[in-house]
């Protein structure tokens, strides 16, 4: 038996262990950890204007309070058009793997 004989032995019982560890285990916690950082931004946006809320309503001085609600109108703007435009990435995504199956 040579040397390329025991490789590809080898190779034909490893590759297929790696390519199992790769779809159980090492891309799913690449998709987890990509959801758990996007997820934790969003929720530090909407903490963001939580807080702002906050201000606005305990705030007495009006044009600090309009500034803040400026603030916060852009904050809430920004929010829907960046999940408009996820959302439809997502119906546009979905329809093109429907037509390719």
């Amino acid at each position: 038996m040579n040397y390329k004989e025991i490789l590809a032995g080898l190779l034909a019982w490893v590759l297929p262990l790696i390519k199992e560890l790769i779809e159980n285990k090492i891309i799913p916690a690449i998709i987890k950890r990509s959801y758990e950082a996007f997820d934790k931004k969003a929720n530090d946006v909407i903490e963001n204007l939580s807080d702002l809320l906050e201000k606005i309503k305990s705030t007495d001085d009006p044009d600090k309070k309009n500034r803040h609600l400026q603030g916060f109108k852009l904050g809430v703007a920004i929010i829907e058009a960046v999940g408009n435009k996820l959302t439809q990435a997502a119906r546009l995504l979905n329809k093109e793997v429907v037509q390719n199956d």
